[in-house]
């Protein structure tokens, strides 16, 4: 089945698409994901996990589970937020950092503490691995990965959260659902890049309808400094 825009099976253009892995081919820098595997064979760049992603997991696992050590990392990383809100575009004190660090350490500690005390789940055959509880999953994630999960405090460039970049693929979300994607090859890369464009001036803090309007004039704006 060909990749498309509009879901399905559907076949909207002769053009064979890219794979999600080729188009992100040439990054530097860092990475914010969710954790999917795949994004750890790129080359060239560092991760860090987006921690909304987190937050959500570990809200699941306190209301369906009830486990303690969830609630204590969920108050912990709202703790960071605004600790690295506070020192906006500047390094945090190492002290801090060692504080929020020593702290995770511990809930970590805790929580593979309480499912090594479980009742191991029981396997459906004979064969596999042995099957994991959602809280023990996650919990493993945050120790193999912690330099990922925390690394929004170690770089001031590094966000808490991939929110904006899934913010900028709502509308093409959107579109895709509302339509059922685009009728020609043209017409996507055209939308992408007038959200593009409406993306980058908010995210610069210009008004977003003049910004528009000066292109058509012929007056780019242009970020003060560049």
């Amino acid at each position: 089945m060909g990749s498309n825009w509009g879901g399905g099976q559907r076949e909207l253009s002769p053009l064979p698409y890219p794979k999600r892995k080729s188009l992100l081919d040439g990054l530097s820098g860092t990475v914010i994901h969710d954790h999917w595997k795949s994004y750890y064979n790129l080359i060239g760049v560092e991760h860090g996990l987006c921690n909304q992603h987190h937050l959500r997991e570990l809200k699941a696992i306190i209301e369906h589970d009830k486990e303690a050590w969830a609630s204590e990392m969920r108050r912990l990383l709202r703790l960071a937020l605004p600790c690295r809100h506070f020192h906006e575009g500047n390094a945090i004190p190492s002290e801090r950092i060692k504080w929020l660090t020593k702290i995770y350490d511990r809930i970590i500690k805790q929580g593979l503490a309480f499912h090594t005390a479980q009742t191991p789940l029981s396997c459906k055959g004979k064969r596999g691995r042995q099957p994991r509880r959602t809280g023990h999953n996650l919990l493993l994630r945050l120790f193999h990965y912690k330099q990922d999960v925390l690394r929004f405090l170690h770089d001031p460039a590094v966000p808490f959260t991939n929110n904006d970049a899934e913010r900028d693929l709502r509308m093409m979300k959107c579109k895709q659902k509302i339509s059922g994607g685009f009728r020609t090859t043209q017409g996507a890369e055209q939308f992408a890049r007038i959200r593009g464009f409406i993306s980058t001036v908010r995210k610069l803090g210009f008004n977003i309808l003049s910004s528009i309007q000066k292109i058509f004039s012929g007056n780019i704006p242009i970020p003060a400094g560049s």
